[in-house]
């Protein structure tokens, strides 16, 4: 079995501010990790096909439209970027 961690931002039961919450595949629910976030935004960085010099950075639904090949589209993501 291989690992999953997700992460999202959310507000508890009972709470009033939102927190980023992490839920890996394990028995435990989400537990949450930092308070007062307001969003989780990641873009990929991805290289343009025949120049792997030129790269740009897109969201997931842009990877997804890359090219017609999803599988191949997330392979030319070279790093990430995480904004919270």
């Amino acid at each position: 079995m291989s690992a999953r961690n997700r992460f999202f931002v959310a507000s508890g039961a009972g709470k009033t501010v939102n927190a980023l919450y992490h839920q890996d595949n394990g028995n435990i629910g989400a537990q949450p990790v930092i308070n007062y976030i307001e969003a989780l935004m990641l873009t990929y960085v991805v290289t343009v096909p025949g120049d792997a010099a030129s790269k740009q950075f897109l969201l997931a639904e842009q990877v997804n439209l890359f090219s017609s090949g999803l599988q191949q589209n997330w392979q030319r993501i070279v790093s990430g970027r995480l904004c919270l």
